[in-house]
């Protein structure tokens, strides 16, 4: 008996690597072949065969043109389930997949284009698209609650939505250090024992929204004076960013690591996770950071406020609230009692977030249910 058909459609290699991967080997262990769409240069799995097709992350692009041509002449091949991640690549991918007779077409949103706080007319034009686009996807699902009571809310006229628990991590992996654990990973990295370090793992863009992050620096080093906060990624922000850092007087507080492929290492060396973005869908980094015991102080932003109880894993604040985060944080330096409490309590809340745990909710996703 043939194999079943699959197809993963992601924009970038790393998207497939880091998100994907257990989700794929378990469908090969229920009788799926399965194939990925991406570019870039990482490697898969003998199993999984890939077709490297670029794509542009903005919706107006000549390149998706170009995509979306391939990527139609690719469906001449019928796949038993095709799974879209992204927005962008979610609008042409469905698109494309008009009129040519494929099985079940599954859409993740990581997160919609509309949301509390973005501007009526764009959420409108962003809601009405993705209704649209329901009519070509049997299945949608959402990773926070803002995004899932929207899809009932507005009626989306998908045949299933439902709300999981992110795309699962791998808590062996992201897991507390102890003393001499973290102590090496310090000497290792470069970092004092006794330095208080932040860190924030992730793109340097407007929507990240790491320019909040340099008012509560500015404000925290007026009353303590051994912390660092960590910026590891890259992105279009960073030339700008680096001048604010230098022009509030900031470069020995404010780190630029660029990107790195050993976030695991600099999570278990540091002492928090902040985070400061306008919206998530349900962010990987804040998982993987309250994974690794660290107390988080996040925005009270959708998909952010799903993984934060105030006081117990962590603290939210208001985007416009810079002072609320200066003050959790000097609590979480000062009183050694509240860190210890809240970070035990934040790698305790990690554990749903398991792959082990969240890959069976996608069961009924995958229509193996």
């Amino acid at each position: 008996m043939d194999k079943k058909k699959a197809l993963f459609v992601a924009n970038y290699d790393h998207f497939h690597i880091k998100f994907h991967l257990h989700h794929i080997k378990h469908l090969e262990e229920n009788g799926y072949e399965v194939s990925v769409v991406a570019s870039g240069n990482d490697s898969y799995p003998p199993s999984i065969t890939k077709y490297d097709l670029e794509f542009g992350r903005t919706p107006i692009n000549k390149r998706n043109i170009v995509y979306f041509k391939n990527f139609r002449k690719l469906l001449n091949i019928h796949y038993d389930l095709i799974y879209f991640s992204t927005p962008v690549i979610g609008a042409y991918g469905r698109l494309a997949t008009i009129g040519k007779h494929q099985g079940r077409i599954i859409y993740a949103a990581h997160g919609y284009n509309f949301y509390e706080g973005n501007s009526k007319l764009k959420n409108f034009i962003f809601r009405t698209a993705e209704k649209l686009l329901c009519y070509s996807t049997d299945c949608t699902f959402t990773m926070n609650k803002e995004d899932y009571e929207a899809a009932l809310k507005y009626k989306f006229p998908c045949k299933e939505i439902y709300n999981v628990d992110g795309v699962g991590i791998d808590t062996s992996v992201f897991k507390r250090s102890n003393f001499d654990e973290k102590t090496a990973l310090r000497n290792k990295l470069g970092y004092a024992d006794d330095l208080f370090i932040m860190i924030y793992p992730a793109e340097l863009t407007e929507r990240k929204n790491q320019v909040l992050l340099f008012e509560v620096m500015e404000e925290l080093v007026k009353r303590h004076s051994n912390v660092k906060l960590l910026l590891a990624g890259s992105g279009s922000m960073m030339d700008k960013y680096k001048n604010i850092v230098a022009s509030k007087g900031l470069n020995g507080f404010v780190e630029f690591l660029g990107y790195r492929n050993d976030v695991q290492d600099l999570l278990r060396a540091s002492d928090v996770l902040l985070a400061s973005s306008i919206n998530e869908g349900l962010p990987i980094n804040m998982i993987e950071g309250l994974a690794s015991g660290l107390p988080v102080v996040a925005t009270a932003t959708r998909g952010q406020v799903d993984l934060i109880k105030e006081g117990e894993n962590g603290f939210l604040f208001r985007l416009n609230d810079s002072d609320k985060a200066v003050s959790d944080l000097c609590r979480l330096i000062e009183d050694k009692n509240i860190y210890e409490a809240m970070a035990t309590k934040a790698a305790e809340s990690a554990k749903q977030y398991d792959a082990k745990n969240v890959v069976g909710q996608y069961d009924k996703i995958w229509g193996l249910k």
